[in-house]
């Protein structure tokens, strides 16, 4: 079977098993960079493929540059998604007899990296909005789904595909599809309540229609509220923190267990699988309670003689 049949192959199994867009574009970019070095090994055929060239490509990943221009190499994060990629591929062609061996079966992912988590500060959160357009469609859509992520905690792409009926007013409840098409139900505030009310009311919208769209009512793309986002943190001045979506995520979580937010229920909330991520959250927290007591901590100040 040929590479590139392997690959249709794959992604047509799992778009039938209903994966949510976001992965099927994931392993659609993955084995075009997988097809692509293949082609510069001369790998022409699946069933040629062999643990060693795995091995081979993981290597290269290692030193190849990010996809998204900046300096550095891809994380472990990425490459473990890569190793995804190749494992469900291979159990994809196992499945449907069209391998008859599967050397991916046992490549190991790569042990996490814990990077640094990157919040806004309140000041910062502040002079983002005061930058936002409230004149014009596009700054009122997007100062709406910036509510709507530091609110809820919610993922970039959880957020775009919200439609009306999955809001339920009477509860104040999101009705979110995760990761791994997982829903959850997500709370949000009374300010937060009047807004979407009112951009609902606006603009008329149907049971069935999404609450975010263009100005000529299509589908917006996380790329597109990426470079808006981008932009703003500009005009805002917004340093010392990468200014993007997900950074909302992590504002609205350590703000809420700032605020005395129970550990738990950060966790339904965030919709993790486990408690792994929420506790880095609340490691955070020790930090900050190590910097306030080395503040106003009195044993310090006291000046005693130690003789």
């Amino acid at each position: 079977m040929l590479i590139s049949e392997a690959t249709q192959e794959t992604i047509s199994y799992i778009k039938s098993r209903g994966f949510s867009p976001n992965t099927i574009e994931w392993y659609e970019m993955g084995l075009r960079l997988f097809s692509k070095y293949l082609a510069g090994q001369k790998i022409n055929d699946i069933e040629d493929i062999i643990f060693s060239d795995l091995q081979e490509y993981l290597n290269y990943l290692q030193t190849r540059p990010r996809m998204d221009g900046k300096a550095g190499k891809l994380s472990t994060s990425t490459i473990n998604s890569h190793i995804k990629v190749l494992r469900g591929c291979f159990k994809c062609l196992q499945l449907n007899r069209k391998v008859t061996e599967n050397p991916a079966k046992d490549i190991k992912y790569f042990k996490k990296e814990y990077r640094v988590i990157n919040s806004f500060s309140p000041e910062q959160l502040k002079s983002l909005f005061s930058v936002i357009s409230r004149d014009t469609f596009t700054g009122q859509r997007n100062r709406l789904l910036f509510l709507v992520l530091i609110d809820c905690g919610l993922r970039i792409s959880e957020t775009i595909g919200i439609q009306v009926d999955d809001i339920y007013f009477d509860q104040r409840l999101i009705k979110v599809m995760g990761k791994g098409r997982k829903e959850r139900f997500v709370p949000f505030g009374r300010y937060l309540e009047e807004e979407l009310q009112l951009w609902i009311q606006t603009h008329k919208l149907a049971n069935k229609d999404r609450i975010f769209f263009s100005q000529r009512r299509k589908s917006i793309t996380s790329a597109a509220i990426r470079a808006h986002l981008k932009q703003y943190g500009k005009q805002a001045d917004i340093k010392g923190v990468e200014v993007r979506p997900h950074v909302f995520r992590h504002t609205f979580a350590i703000m809420f267990l700032r605020n005395g937010g129970n550990p738990l229920i950060l966790q339904r909330i965030l919709g993790h699988a486990t408690l792994d991520m929420t506790q880095r959250y609340c490691n955070l927290l020790v930090e900050d309670l190590q910097r306030e007591h080395d503040k106003f901590g009195p044993g310090d100040k006291l000046n005693l003689d130690r003789n």
